[in-house]
């Protein structure tokens, strides 16, 4: 759920270290949650004994039930439509499968008796998997709205350093990781390879060749990157607004003029080699590390470049220029984030958050690029519509982030194309908050409706379970963005997409080596669907526990017949989960 709002940099450090990685498309996936899952509890299990109604309506086809509910009688249902039952964890902690409510069923089976130990998901070997997230030291603590306003009144600028106009073919040492683990800095000699407008493009003197091959990249690499940041950089700053040009001295617990602090000045820094040392699959990352500094500190502090920087995989460079070229456009929101919300608004926004705006980012910046789905985040649906239920929308899981951007993505593109676009995002950005409270508020800049999260997540829900163009209607991610924002002749095209559409279908994972996705879930899924769009759990052979921060689980029911229906749902369960019941 939400991180606590501690103005120290403490809990500032996780929005601000961030990374790009590889989508599922083509990947095996790990289903490894034992270290994510957590044996207490912070909810209470209740007993359910009231009778609610709801007078079904095609406007919105959807209600929640809540914990005290034992009957739901239903009015005007209409025929031949797909009942599903969605348990939501609204809470802050994984609620146990036994814990979770659902409907008893017409064949009389009560899911209250049946055996409710999740289905154990196979270990998958590690080799070919993408890494997602590096865990680094905390930056110590720091409180921005006391040095904002004691740096407003009383500037304090250092004279040790200061920017310089660097040339190419000039070199200097840049701290960069030296383990596949990535908690260990040195600093390693690079050269200044190409100068764009807005910035400096380095590659660590191990990683050049003067023929691109394998993990070493040439000139010619480093001038394509420094022309595409200056071609995005206008763009991108249109939307989410500036990076920031201060730096925090840690000695004085001052915000600092950037130019009398770091050699780079305001440049932004682009830095090429071989990300961890090994193929782990991060294609770039930002770290806030790099906007502090602090002579003769011992702590992380002491690793900081001081500057404006972002950091490169070579391999990818080679391998596969467009990705990491969205990587640009990814890595750049994650440092004007740092300053609309860190910085300036002294905010700790949570990394699902973060990394949803960066999605974002490449998603508007798609079109602008020439990148094909399969290099834009829309590759992450697939992903996402077999996996979906093994995080919280408001999760990020730390071993398998995969899973997480997906759902952080598939939520954001909705909300963009849904509500207005870049439009939208950019109220994100720029507005005074972060989580759900910055997502509420931008909807409401937009829709003139305060929503409370459930209530705007029902729609969401609409949107995922619609397969058709009736159900599509409202909510769907299958229809283009408005285009109100514009910069220069460019309007920030998000396109529709249809995340039932087969080439999205899980089918295409594997579970492991040895069996597909589809074969391991065969007898567990709903079947009316086939495998297209995200899995639909089969109710009576299918339980697991329920991830927090609006985790979810889709379970088909049944087709409906008109009139009247009574949904009866088992007795106990989490006070902190609703059931949304969907007939569409």
């Amino acid at each position: 759920m939400t991180k606590s709002k501690a103005l120290v940099l403490k809990s500032l450090f996780a929005a601000g270290l961030s990374l790009i990685v590889i989508s599922f498309t083509g990947c095996e996936i790990l289903f490894d949650l034992l270290e994510e899952s957590s044996e207490s509890s912070n909810y209470s299990t209740v007993r359910a004994t009231e009778t609610a109604n709801w007078d079904y309506s095609s406007s919105m086809p959807a209600e929640y039930v809540s914990p005290e509910v034992k009957t739901l009688v239903i009015s005007n249902v209409p025929e031949g439509k797909n009942l599903y039952v969605v348990p939501v964890n609204m809470g802050d902690t994984v609620v146990k499968a036994r814990d979770v409510r659902g409907v008893v069923v017409d064949s009389g089976i009560n899911r209250a008796a049946m055996d409710l130990n999740p289905v154990e998901i196979p270990a998958i070997p590690e080799e070919g998997f993408v890494r997602k997230h590096f865990k680094a030291d905390p930056l110590p603590e720091f409180t921005p709205s006391a040095a904002r306003s004691a740096a407003v009144t009383e500037p304090v600028y250092s004279t040790e350093a200061g920017s310089k106009i660097w040339k190419k073919g000039d070199q200097k040492d840049i701290f960069v990781d030296v383990n596949s683990g990535m908690n260990s800095y040195e600093k390693k000699p690079a050269t200044l390879r190409a100068v764009g407008t807005n910035c400096y493009v380095w590659i660590v003197n191990d990683y050049y060749s003067k023929v691109s091959d394998g993990t070493k990249v040439n000139e010619e690499v480093a001038q394509k990157f420094a022309d595409s940041f200056d071609a995005i950089y206008p763009y991108i700053t249109h939307v989410f607004g500036d990076e920031s040009n201060e730096i925090i001295n840690y000695n004085t617990q001052r915000f600092e003029d950037m130019t009398s602090v770091s050699d780079t000045g305001t440049m932004v820094n682009i830095v090429i080699y071989d990300i961890g040392v090994s193929d782990n699959g991060i294609l770039g990352y930002f770290y806030s590390k790099d906007y502090t500094y602090g002579p003769g500190r011992l702590d992380i502090v002491s690793k900081s470049n001081a500057g404006k920087y972002f950091y490169i995989d070579s391999k990818y460079a080679n391998t596969n220029f467009d990705l990491t070229i969205s990587t640009l456009a990814h890595e750049f929101q994650h440092m004007i984030n740092w300053n609309q919300k860190n910085m300036k608004k002294a905010g700790s926004p949570s990394t699902w958050y973060n990394e949803m705006l960066s999605m974002l980012c490449e998603d508007m910046m798609q079109s602008y690029l020439g990148l094909s789905d399969k290099n834009s985040p829309k590759s992450r649906t697939q992903g996402f519509n077999g996996t979906y239920w093994m995080s919280g929308t408001f999760e990020y899981l730390e071993k398998n982030s995969a899973i997480s951007y997906g759902n952080a993505f598939t939520f954001g593109s909705w909300l963009a194309r849904q509500y207005g676009g870049a439009a939208f995002v950019k109220e994100m950005s720029v507005n005074k908050y972060v989580d759900e409270e910055s997502v509420l508020n931008a909807v409401k800049e937009f829709s003139s409706k305060s929503y409370s999260m459930p209530e705007l997540y029902k729609q969401y829900l609409l949107a995922i379970t619609g397969t058709s163009a009736a159900d599509a209607a409202s909510y769907t991610h299958n229809k283009n963005a408005a285009q109100t924002l514009s910069y220069e002749t460019y309007k920030y095209p998000m396109t529709a997409y249809n995340i039932w559409h087969p080439d999205y279908s899980p089918a295409l994972m594997k579970v492991s080596n040895t069996q597909t996705f589809e074969e391991y879930f065969a007898d567990r899924v709903y079947s009316e669907y086939d495998f297209k769009g995200p899995l639909i759990l089969d109710y009576n052979r299918y339980s697991m526990d329920l991830r927090p921060g609006f985790g979810f689980q889709i379970h088909g029911i049944k087709k409906t017949s008109a009139g009247q229906m009574v949904l009866d749902f088992t007795e106990y369960g989490a006070d902190c989960v609703n059931l949304c019941i969907i007939i569409q």
